[in-house]
């Protein structure tokens, strides 16, 4: 349930099931407001939620600030830009991101998401650590980690709490180094069921 508008008529909410009036008495009571139910699909819920889960961001930003600390100051660097990699997958996976963009600057790399089509700015690493992040990123997807002046796609697997998902890889040179695509390949995105398009369970 989202409450997402108050007016003076009342309260209105995006609720799965507009027909439980046991918790919109329950909402209407605690407010002292009327309540105004409007259907949403559960995927849709989900969606809008994960868009205010501020902790959640702010918790992979201090662990990929620490990890990227560490792979700046340790002599082996493997362990730290393995978890860097494995952060930024795990996070587009969360934000339902098709693909991650790792592209290198004069001074940093950028990281971008695409989510629906649109490429959002998602953080900046130090620009020192973008060979070590495309060259384990190489090593993953059994490409040539000495080949540097050509294209090269690949692909690799990876298992995340939700699914084991598939990966496919694209390197290509830029200006200021390589520049990594990783498409997101979930079986789980492509999967719609009936109560998806609003249809009820008990109509199905």
């Amino acid at each position: 349930i989202i409450a997402f508008e108050k007016t003076k008529e009342g309260i209105k909410l995006a609720m799965a099931n507009p027909n439980d009036t046991q918790i919109i008495d329950f909402i209407s009571k605690k407010t002292g407001d009327k309540i105004i139910a409007y259907m949403a699909t559960g995927r849709d819920i989900e969606n809008a939620l994960r868009l205010y889960q501020k902790e959640m961001q702010k918790t992979f930003n201090e662990l990929l600030t620490e990890q990227v600390a560490v792979a700046g100051t340790s002599p082996s660097q493997e362990a730290p830009i393995a978890k860097i990699i494995d952060l930024l997958i795990e996070y587009a996976y969360q934000n339902k991101a098709s693909d991650i963009h790792i592209e290198p600057s004069e001074k940093e790399t950028h990281i971008r998401f695409r989510i629906d089509g649109v490429l959002h700015d998602v953080l900046s690493l130090p620009q020192n650590l973008h060979r070590q992040i495309t060259t384990r990123i190489k090593v993953l997807s059994k490409l040539r980690t000495d080949e540097h002046l050509s294209a090269q796609d690949g692909k690799m697997q990876t298992t995340l709490p939700q699914e084991k998902i598939d990966i496919r890889v694209s390197i290509v040179p830029v200006v200021h180094g390589e520049k990594a695509v990783l498409r997101l390949l979930s079986s789980k995105s492509r999967q719609f069921a009936l109560n998806d398009l609003g249809i009820a369970e008990s109509d199905i």
